[in-house]
């Protein structure tokens, strides 16, 4: 997924700099997110007024993804085409069904999160990759 928005809200993408899945640039007054994952910017903990926090919704530009504009939240995720079939036991369903029904998150929303976590967790996952 690519963002493209405005350079003067690079401040608001700071956080994202530091994980092995993100890249940013920043070129001609525009900046410029790649990631495979899905990420949330909140109101409170972006420094913008709500007016500036609309306008970044409004101004973003993605590619390979969609946006999402909660009640003081953003959402920015991949569109997410492919499929990948699991064979579990009956024990092992029940058990990601529980966790993702407690978690309020669909069971393949759980799945991929979980994956996504210990790949950051163990960057070695990431060498030799287009993210690492």
């Amino acid at each position: 997924m690519k963002i493209t928005v405005p350079a003067k809200y690079a401040g608001v993408f700071q956080g994202l700099a530091n994980s092995p899945l993100v890249r940013i640039r920043e070129e001609g007054g525009k900046l410029t997110i790649e990631t495979p994952v899905g990420f949330t910017l909140m109101l409170k903990a972006s420094g913008l007024t709500p007016k500036e926090f609309s306008d970044l919704f409004t101004l973003a530009h993605l590619e390979g993804g969609y946006k999402r504009r909660d009640r003081g939240s953003l959402s920015f995720l991949p569109r997410r085409t492919k499929r990948l079939t699991l064979r579990l036991s009956p024990e092992e369903l029940d058990l990601l069904r529980r966790v993702a029904e407690v978690k309020e998150m669909k069971i393949s929303e759980y799945i991929i999160s979980s994956v996504l976590e210990k790949l950051l967790q163990d960057h070695s996952y990431l060498e030799g990759t287009e993210h690492g």
